[in-house]
């Protein structure tokens, strides 16, 4: 009896030690689990509310030289097809006075610019814009800008004056990602019937050749089929 009490308190330490080993493995366990959780949780939020770009370096950043879910993603980033339909939506204008649709311009062919804020091209090209004839681009333009209200308020609003057209604004490239284009600025066609009628057009020059062509068939009394002049 007097042996077994002896060893009493090494039997205590030894049963403590191996039990807080299974607790540091557990926890061990428990941690790697919530770390490749957060990891996850980050790259979703990525997914959602970044471009295209910003998503591939932040895949790699997470997951180092290991195959990224990110890099997998199959969002087109190539433009739509002509003759395609036009994704619809719906967006406040930058002033907050209103919101406007893809809808409104049923029936009339129009310039969709997709642009930002920031964007000293995009700046470029809509310098060139508000000194066309009001009742030219008075139906037939709309700019879905991005960027900060208070960017959209310096850098596009102090135009206001001059714009005959509406200036709507995109949160989280959810209009880029519809129409498969995240370079800025870029632009379609969208014929009468709502459908795409020409290719995605890239940088100020290329969009402006393709407004002055619409622009000179919609001072036409009549074109048969405006997609095959864009």
């Amino acid at each position: 009896m007097t042996f077994v009490l002896s060893f009493a308190p090494w039997l205590i330490v030894g049963a403590g030690c191996w039990l807080g080993g299974l607790l540091l493995r557990q926890n061990g366990r428990i941690l790697i689990r919530l770390e490749a959780l957060e990891r996850e949780l980050v790259i979703s939020r990525i997914q959602r509310h970044s471009p295209v770009g910003e998503q591939q370096a932040a895949g790699v950043e997470l997951r180092g030289r290991s195959e990224s879910t990110l890099a997998k993603s199959r969002i087109n980033r190539n433009g739509l097809q002509p003759g395609s339909r036009a994704p619809a939506f719906t967006l406040p204008s930058i002033d907050g006075t209103r919101s406007v649709s893809l809808s409104d311009y049923g029936g009339t062919p129009f310039l969709l610019v997709l642009a930002s804020a920031d964007c000293s091209p995009c700046q470029s090209l809509l310098s060139r814009l508000i000194q066309l004839p009001p009742e030219i681009v008075r139906d037939s333009v709309l700019v879905v800008s991005r960027g900060t209200e208070e960017s959209n308020r310096q850098n596009v609003l102090r135009h206001q004056h001059q714009l005959a057209f509406p200036v709507v604004l995109q949160r989280n490239w959810e209009v880029s990602r519809l129409y498969g284009t995240f370079q800025l600025p870029s632009a379609y066609v969208i014929n009468a019937d709502g459908a795409i009628a020409s290719e995605v057009a890239i940088g100020p020059d290329a969009i402006w050749s393709v407004a002055q062509v619409l622009f000179g068939l919609l001072q036409r009394p009549y074109s048969a089929d405006i997609s095959q002049a864009v």
